[in-house]
């Protein structure tokens, strides 16, 4: 730690170290994991309620989640992630810490349905910006993939599509169906979207409050999740 250039007193870089330790950080990361947690916490500490400490913790659990991080090293990973939250949270009204306890939650989904880091970032940053929070967006995006992976017909249906290719898309790109299906029911009234949205078991009032809100924001989504993979991008390159 002493070889650190940093204003960071030695008790809290030993918190980052004992927090990396209890993620399971290999011994032989744990210097280069103080380094970068120790950058991100000074980066966005003030975000985070804790300060560096917290900001390892949270921060810390995303490596392990997502297949698109795991064969990069602990520096480059938490420096590219930590560079896209320092981006959104500076780019519209959406919180760092906030959009990393988004990330955290989405990336417990199956892997099938899963979306990359980047766009999980990015969907975080826009879900706040909507006015919703990262529990209810987290827990409804993940419920509407599910609906829509068990009745790709019913879904084809209301796009206007063929079953077959809104299986393959869910299959390919399922961010890419959930924004393209929330989109297609801009145009119903709203008799007809009650009764589409009971037909497909999306009555629960959580669910319609992220559709509507995707829907009405779908520029806004794909701004956001070009903005986190170019982040991401920069830093690895």
């Amino acid at each position: 730690f002493g070889a650190l250039k940093t204003r960071t007193g030695r008790i809290e870089l030993l918190g980052i170290a004992e927090s990396g330790g209890r993620l399971g950080i290999a011994k032989n990361e744990i210097q280069d994991f103080v380094k970068v947690m120790d950058k991100a916490g000074v980066a966005l500490g003030d975000s985070f309620e804790g300060g560096a400490e917290v900001v390892s913790d949270k921060l810390g659990k995303i490596k392990g989640l997502y297949d698109d991080l795991s064969n990069a090293t602990v520096e480059t990973a938490f420096e590219s992630v930590g560079s896209a939250l320092n981006d959104l949270g500076a780019s519209g009204a959406a919180s760092e810490e906030n959009i990393a306890d988004f990330v955290t939650r989405i990336g417990s989904m199956p892997a099938a349905l899963k979306p990359s880091i980047g766009t999980a970032l990015g969907l975080g940053a826009a879900f706040e910006e909507s006015g919703i929070n990262a529990e209810k967006a987290s827990s409804n995006y993940a419920k509407v993939l599910g609906i829509a992976a068990n009745n790709a017909g019913g879904f084809a249906q209301v796009m206007g599509k063929s079953k077959k290719q809104i299986e393959d898309l869910i299959n390919t790109n399922p961010n890419e169906f959930f924004l393209q299906f929330s989109t297609s029911l801009n145009k119903m009234k709203p008799t007809e979207l009650l009764k589409t949205l009971d037909a497909l078991k999306l009555n629960d009032n959580e669910v319609r409050q992220i559709i509507g809100a995707a829907g009405k924001n779908a520029d806004l989504f794909r701004e956001k999740i070009d903005l986190a993979n170019r982040s991401l991008i920069d830093v690895s390159n």
